[in-house]
């Protein structure tokens, strides 16, 4: 992502340390960041990008040398450990041929740090109008890849623990708040009565409560 920096202060001494990329989410033990390209999210949604630079491969679909990077936050380098053509070549074959300029919309660490969960849509065209969304995780370097749901609906999520991911998204009883399991990916649904709208959900520190 050219441009952008993720800057890291200490709030005493308010001295200030620049790393080699921008961060989108960090592991919870605080050993590493994971970053996207902003300016690619920019144009696909400009309220959740940074407008400032071209970026790489822009005009590209599904480029090679763009995709989810690892931010050292000790040492301050990164490094691409999944590519957007990785990603396409994994779940891609929904389009039935069909080439796709593809984004990461958001990406998050799980609880542990050991994977994490991200969002591919694809940018609207007159060949498919509207964005579609498919949900994948995948370890902490980028390997070992799981479709947690083909391109279709999903949007707000929080991770419950390790394995599990709650997402509002199509399911078995249509758009629901479910309980994803990331290693079977079974789905539970929460509370079908009450969560009858998608939503910001978080759950508690304890796990025992969601907002």
């Amino acid at each position: 992502a050219d441009g952008y920096r993720c800057a890291i202060t200490d709030t005493e001494t308010l001295r200030t340390r620049l790393l080699e990329a921008p961060v989108a989410n960090v592991d919870p033990r605080g050993r590493f960041g994971i970053g996207v390209n902003f300016d690619r999210m920019f144009h696909f949604r400009p309220g959740y990008g940074y407008a400032g630079g071209s970026g790489a491969r822009m005009g590209e679909d599904h480029p090679s040398d763009d995709g989810v990077w690892r931010v050292d936050l000790e040492t301050g380098k990164s490094r691409l450990v999944l590519s957007l053509d990785r990603i396409w070549q994994f779940c891609g074959g929904h389009f039935g041929g069909r080439e796709q300029k593809i984004v990461i919309n958001h990406i998050t660490c799980n609880t542990d740090g050991s994977r994490f969960v991200f969002l591919v849509r694809n940018f609207p065209s007159s060949d498919v109008p509207r964005w579609h969304t498919a949900i994948l995780t995948a370890s902490a370097e980028g390997q070992e890849l799981r479709l947690l749901a083909d391109f279709g609906y999903a949007s707000h999520y929080h991770w419950r623990d390790e394995r599990v991911v709650t997402f509002h998204c199509d399911g078995p009883e249509g758009p629901q708040l479910y309980e994803i399991d990331d290693g079977t990916r079974a789905r539970t649904v929460l509370d079908r009565g009450f969560f009858l709208r998608d939503g910001h959900c978080s759950y508690s520190p304890d796990r025992k409560w969601m907002l």
